[in-house]
């Protein structure tokens, strides 16, 4: 079986038939079957210009693809330096070629392209092949839910009697913190970045690449907004969406929330707030880097791998609930592979890996 292994451009693939593909194989219904979608998450990006940068094992002879790795190619900032990055997106195999070493041709074309790589959401089937070629996996994804109605997330969790008590202690227990805000567009938000890849590791999030994200998304509506607290010029970027995907229940995805360490409290008392003036139910954010995570942690917000108490849903359309209520995610670096193992500092949110996209059911 001879498979060739490239980009779909490169091999004259078009974006239909890998489209298609995931149509086919993918076991649940995918955003990416949409032609929308699909060219938003992977020709609209700055980097890709147009052009399907997906990985493809494609058999020539019977005409057909074999497996696809869904690809973002993305600057990733390690030690404050850009380098060759993508996110890792949807990995699916044609079942007829599994056990051919398809899948491994694949990652290691991805390897020997790309200087930084990150996934989320890693199979069982996945995993020994991510790990056999230097990959280093987390099993669970920090995640942390801020609840401001404990009996209307209830109704779509699990909250023990204990939770109850600390959602309704915790909701008022935290002062606020003195802050102006202001709703930005992306374009303002270029000389915070230029701060942040001194302080984090993290995929690019400068004005050009949060407008791909955010503004242009096909399906979502994010909001964007800087916070600084009274005193200072420390800044924090904040980006979040609402949803009631559930009837009766918003639910308020903080996407992003990343800046100087001095603005980061009043980053998560802005949130408090905005959720009470808009009548949030409950709030989530998934986030690696610990130097950002201690907020959450000190302000309220559970902790969905640690608080055993209470368990919130992965995801909404339908409702799942999974123990632990997060996601996986591998990681890699041809170079620095200790930097990059560094969670005080690695930053990857839901915004990354195409974590948040829209569920078709």
């Amino acid at each position: 079986m001879a498979l060739v292994i490239g980009s779909a451009h490169s091999l004259a693939v078009d974006s239909t038939r890998v489209s298609a593909f995931y149509a086919a194989h993918w076991q649940r219904r995918i955003a990416l079957v949409q032609e929308d979608f699909y060219t938003w998450q992977f020709k609209s990006l700055p980097l890709a210009k147009g052009i399907d940068n997906c990985v493809l094992a494609y058999d020539p002879k019977a005409g057909r693809i074999a497996g696809v790795m869904g690809l973002n190619s993305r600057p990733f900032y390690l030690s404050g330096q850009a380098v060759n990055g993508a996110e890792l997106t949807s990995w699916v195999v044609d079942e007829e070629y599994r056990g051919s070493g398809t899948g491994a041709k694949i990652l290691s074309h991805v390897v020997s392209t790309y200087d930084v790589l990150v996934g989320f959401g890693v199979s069982a089937m996945a995993l020994p092949l991510y790990l056999r070629s230097g990959f280093r996996y987390l099993a669970a994804v920090p995640r942390f839910v801020r609840i401001y109605d404990p009996d209307i997330v209830a109704s779509i969790g699990k909250v023990d009697p204990l939770a109850r008590k600390l959602a309704r202690e915790w909701h008022d227990a935290f002062p606020a913190v003195p802050h102006s805000v202001a709703e930005v567009s992306v374009q303002e938000v270029d000389s915070l970045f230029g701060r942040l890849v001194a302080a984090f590791n993290l995929l690019a999030r400068d004005a050009v690449h949060l407008s791909w994200r955010y503004t242009q998304h096909p399906t979502f509506k994010y909001r964007q907004f800087i916070v600084r607290p009274a005193a200072g010029s420390a800044t924090a970027l904040v980006v979040l969406r609402e949803e009631t995907c559930v009837p009766g229940i918003t639910i308020c995805h903080v996407t992003d929330c990343i800046g100087d360490d001095a603005a980061m409290a009043a980053a998560f008392s802005f949130i408090d707030a905005y959720c009470r003036e808009a009548g949030v139910h409950v709030a989530d954010f998934y986030c690696t880097a610990t130097k950002i995570n201690k907020y959450p942690l000190s302000r309220g917000w559970f902790s969905t791998v640690d608080d055993s108490c209470l368990m919130f849903p992965h995801l909404f359309r339908p409702v799942e609930i999974r123990t632990p209520a997060t996601t996986s995610m591998i990681y890699w670096a041809k170079r620095e592979f200790t930097e990059m193992c560094d969670f005080s500092r690695l930053y990857i949110t839901k915004a990354d890996a195409d974590f948040d996209r829209p569920t078709l059911g």
